[in-house]
């Protein structure tokens, strides 16, 4: 599968639909829109991420998740969760890899034009609230805002820095840069 620039595979395919409310055209499906979607197992994700830089070209990150269970996105909330042996592998910019590796990760994402005003981020602990807006979501318009790491053993390590931790739960806010 492909969204965007993000690449991946998985075994099994769910997508929640939310039904239509009102009057139904007999022409159409009565569906109003998408409200999850949920690869099964064995997943196999890139995520890229473009930051834009003040001069120069945009600076691109990539981040490689597997989890041997579930992915699944909420058009809803624009959280993403990955669940059951999750392992990520991002590159710095030097090119060391750091690693998460965890039981269930969710990565929260919001619309760019909230982010550029400001508005619509939740405090670090909580989960979004449902959108309004979420039968259209502008996929191509996301950014990466939160993502909470769990399990019985989370673990952290950033080979550039010599660093490795172990814990229960790691939350780390792309605006704040706070883990």
């Amino acid at each position: 599968f492909a969204s965007g620039q993000n690449r991946g595979s998985a075994l099994g395919l769910e997508m929640e639909l939310i039904p239509l409310r009102g009057t139904r055209d007999e022409d159409k499906p009565a569906v109003e829109g998408l409200r999850t979607v949920r690869l099964r197992r064995n997943v196999d994700m890139v995520l890229r991420r473009e930051t834009k830089q003040a001069s120069g070209p945009a600076q691109v990150e990539n981040a490689h998740v597997t989890s041997a269970g579930s992915f699944e996105f909420n058009l809803e909330t624009l959280v993403a969760s990955f669940q059951d042996q999750v392992h990520v592998e991002r590159l710095t910019e030097v090119g060391s890899p750091d690693h998460i590796t965890c039981d269930l990760l969710r990565i929260v994402f919001e619309q760019v034009m909230a982010a550029v005003a400001g508005t619509g981020i939740q405090p670090v602990n909580q989960p979004p609230a449902p959108r309004a807006d979420a039968m259209a979501p502008d996929l191509g318009s996301l950014v990466f805002r939160r993502m909470w790491a769990e399990g019985k053993e989370v673990t952290l390590t950033a080979e550039q820095r010599q660093f490795s931790a172990t814990m229960r739960g790691l939350t780390y806010d792309a605006q704040t840069r706070v883990v």
